[in-house]
């Protein structure tokens, strides 16, 4: 027998942030993590980053921003390989950080932008032995603007998210094109294939914290005067090995 209290989805979602001072900490704490970057030129590797990072996670009810400094880094990058084209992912190890929707929401969830989208209950799923729900949502049909499609894992006892997977829409090229490309050359287009997007949480000590995020991207290059087009694509991705 499957048993919901929230008949509304979006109230469900609603019930998540509301809960936050409850089920996140509210002191600053120390993590170890583990981060890869990858970048490919169709499916042969441009590029391979690794690191050890240590996270100073400030506080789920605060403003202020997560610090991360480099313990021990390796980069290997075959320059052959890039026809000309440098591709770089701006922010690093932040990229995956600011997928941690319960610290940032302002990135994809707030009081005003939730109603953008659509809300549905999926089948209802366990994670260790504890029931939870699931919540789908997309953006509506009459907003115009690139926004996120996807999946929300939330215990039901807590209310507490504990796993989203989710990806940016990118029909609209250009606009979604706006939202990623901060600087190329005159003569190059570059135009999104595909944005998706995972985030992780773990409990310990009654909390849930951050424990792991990643990144796929995929981009089209169009160069003028260039017959063949290039595609590129981009994963980051960090894992939290260590909490105090």
């Amino acid at each position: 027998v499957n048993l919901l209290s929230f008949k509304d989805p979006e109230e469900l979602v609603r019930a998540i942030f509301d809960k936050k001072a409850l089920n996140n900490p509210k002191k600053a704490f120390h993590m170890t993590a583990f981060y890869r970057e990858t970048i490919k030129r169709r499916n042969r590797n441009v590029s391979l980053t690794e690191a050890v990072v240590n996270l100073y996670k400030q506080s789920y009810r605060g403003v202020k921003q997560d610090i991360v400094a480099l313990h021990k880094a390796r980069k290997s990058t075959d320059y052959r390989r890039l026809d000309t084209i440098g591709f770089k992912l701006q922010g690093g190890p932040f990229s995956t950080l600011f997928l941690d929707i319960m610290k940032y929401p302002n990135y994809i969830f707030t009081a005003s932008s939730i109603g953008n989208y659509t809300f549905s209950f999926e089948p209802p799923t366990a994670v260790n032995g504890k029931p939870v729900y699931v919540v789908s949502f997309a953006q509506r049909k009459d907003i115009r603007e690139p926004l996120y499609k996807g999946i929300l894992y939330i215990e039901a006892e807590s209310l507490a998210l504990t796993n989203a997977d989710y990806s940016l829409n990118v029909e609209n090229k250009k606009e979604a094109a706006n939202l990623f490309v901060e600087r190329k050359p005159r003569d190059v287009k570059v135009l999104p294939v595909k944005a998706n997007y995972r985030v992780n949480y773990r409990k310990k000590d009654g909390k849930w914290h951050y424990s792991y995020g990643s990144v796929s991207l995929a981009f089209k290059v169009i160069r003028r005067g260039k017959l063949f087009n290039s595609v590129y694509s981009l994963g980051a991705e960090m894992a939290v090995t260590n909490l105090e």
